[in-house]
């Protein structure tokens, strides 16, 4: 579960209240158990570092989040905890772009693939996905679930962030869940509800 820009892993804990929400469900039995994990969210070599902080520097760390969560993290969570193979990623505003590079990447590795009020990094008119491995979605045996949360009331590019993704998923006939959380914006209160709803989607 990835926090978004201007927050760190306990982003989610604090302000996201997800260990109530997630009580909640459990004890409705609304949502299975699950065990979360919150990652740092930034993953630079001392070289990159040294880069302006902008879309191009966030791509090349998410590019390195993949290969950690992949090589490291999930091998470290599955020998620590008894795990049942099942597996989602999620995350909001730049947590998302994280999510989908590494869900869309490895689509036979999740189950489910989490955007809450999504941004895309680094695309143009001609190449929105320029660097998000989207299409492996349309190629992969299996095919997660992909939910999408975004606020009413989110400013035009959040807006216009969404319609470029539902747009190609509705254009390949690929399956999606569009959550839309009523008068809230880029805020925290989306990003609760969307969890809300993603986490019941999840594990059936």
């Amino acid at each position: 579960m990835y926090h978004g820009t201007g927050e760190d892993i306990t982003g989610w804990e604090k302000q996201g209240y997800i260990r109530n929400i997630l009580d909640h469900l459990f004890a409705e039995k609304k949502a299975k158990e699950m065990i979360v994990v919150m990652d740092y969210g930034v993953a630079l070599n001392p070289e990159q570092v040294k880069m302006p902080d902008n879309h191009s520097r966030t791509v090349i760390s998410s590019k390195n989040l993949d290969r950690i969560v992949i090589q490291e993290l999930i091998p470290y969570i599955d020998k620590k905890y008894k795990t049942s193979g099942q597996k989602a990623i999620a995350g909001l505003s730049r947590g998302s772009y994280q999510a989908m590079l590494i869900g869309f990447s490895h689509p036979e590795l999740f189950s489910a693939i989490g955007v809450f009020s999504p941004v895309i990094y680094e695309g143009t008119k001609t190449e929105p996905f320029k660097e998000l491995p989207i299409g492996s979605l349309l190629t992969s045996k299996k095919k997660p679930l992909v939910f999408i949360g975004i606020g009413e009331k989110e400013s035009t590019m959040f807006i216009e962030f969404n319609q470029i993704l539902t747009g190609f998923l509705s254009q390949n006939h690929y399956p999606y869940v569009l959550y839309q959380s009523p008068d809230t914006y880029h805020e925290w209160l989306t990003w609760r509800r969307s969890l809300y709803q993603f986490a019941q989607k999840i594990f059936k």
